[in-house]
């Protein structure tokens, strides 16, 4: 599963223009301002599924149909490429499907979490670096830790 990390939304507030502005910083922590080498490099995060841990009902013959669609829920693990480097991840997935099977709908069920600083991700503008020192300074810091849920709809 690939995702385009150029597309990404914040959405922490009910203010657009705060998270435009969240949308801005995260671009610039990843790398993703301009038209540089840097830029195609980061600008897409992938997810490689290594093994199946459990899925709940075990065959989808025994998941209920509930207004024409099959729910089962999922427990993978796989290989989290970002920023140019890869973690082991646990994630739990919703997957359901339709009974005449011309789609599949997958999501997450929960946030799952991702060390900024394990991937390299910073802030690298002038702003945010000045930011995050004076941070230190006071003992506070900028969270290590995003949550993100993903989902998507594949359509035969």
């Amino acid at each position: 599963m690939e995702l385009d990390l150029n597309d990404l939304k914040t959405e922490t507030s009910d203010d657009a223009a705060k998270n435009q502005t969240q949308a801005e910083h995260m671009y610039n922590w990843f790398e993703l301002g301009g038209d540089s080498e840097a830029k195609r490099a980061n600008g897409w995060a992938h997810f490689t599924f290594a093994k199946l841990e459990s899925a709940n009902p075990a065959r989808l013959a025994d998941a209920p149909v509930v207004d024409g669609m099959q729910t089962v829920h999922l427990t993978v693990t796989g290989s989290l490429w970002l920023h140019g480097i890869a973690s082991s991840k646990t994630v739990a997935l919703e997957l359901r499907l339709p009974v005449k099977r011309d789609q599949v709908a997958v999501r997450t069920e929960v946030p799952f979490r991702i060390s900024l600083q394990e991937h390299d991700v910073k802030p690298r503008d002038p702003a945010g670096k000045f930011l995050n020192g004076t941070l230190k300074k006071i003992g506070k810091k900028i969270d290590d830790e995003a949550q993100l849920t993903l989902g998507f709809t594949a359509v035969q």
